[in-house]
């Protein structure tokens, strides 16, 4: 019987000891779990930010009101060319020259057939005039074809997704906007004609101011 308190002091320093630890157990388990929030809270900062800079950088590059009229600034837009070049719009303002953008489709015979003065164009202005022919449905396969057995210079961008051709909406082709040294758009031309290159050419003087 002398035995029996004793016996039961230890079982109670045993539930202390497994109650101490218990605890010690729950208060790793919070703090590990305090540490895991405020890192997601960082991510969801940092993707916030990420993405009100790249809403910020698109609002610098445009100048203000753009639109697709004539007497107002073009519309930037980002594009890859079939070579593989990463450039903007605003990079022509840049570097002072003048821009045409020429929307067109390998299947449609009023653009393909205009293309050989799109050419001639591209090799008489080389120095002051940049000439984006952006194909708006077609894949780069296609597109690289058509450019490649035709032997044309000028760049050609594919809009399989009509991301450009969102900011530059039109119902008929071909469809050209010119656009001045300062990023102005100077001049629009839908459709076709039989003198096409010399309607394109008097664009294009307005545009350089000639």
């Amino acid at each position: 019987m002398k035995n029996k308190p004793e016996n039961i002091f230890k079982i109670i320093r045993i539930i202390i000891v497994i109650l101490i630890l218990t605890v010690l157990i729950l208060l790793a388990c919070c703090e590990k779990n305090g540490d895991i929030s405020p890192d997601k809270n960082r991510e969801t900062n940092a993707g916030n930010n990420k993405t009100a800079q790249t809403e910020e950088e698109e609002t610098i590059d445009n100048l203000p009101d753009a639109r697709d009229e004539v007497g107002y600034a073009a519309p930037n837009f980002k594009f890859e060319s079939l070579k593989g070049e990463n450039e903007k719009l605003s990079d022509y303002r840049e570097h002072g020259k003048a821009v045409i953008i020429y929307f067109w489709a390998s299947w449609l015979s009023s653009c393909t057939e205009k293309m050989e003065d799109i050419q001639i164009l591209s090799e008489k202005y080389t120095d002051d005039l940049i000439i984006l022919a952006v194909n708006f449905d077609e894949k780069k396969a296609i597109i690289e074809d058509f450019i490649q057995d035709n032997g044309y210079t000028f760049k050609a961008i594919p809009d399989e997704n009509k991301t450009i051709q969102k900011k530059y909406p039109t119902q008929s082709y071909p469809y050209a906007v010119f656009i001045n040294p300062e990023g102005i758009i100077t001049g629009i031309c839908v459709g076709t004609s039989d003198d096409l290159l010399s309607v394109y050419e008097r664009y294009i003087k307005e545009a350089l101011g000639k």
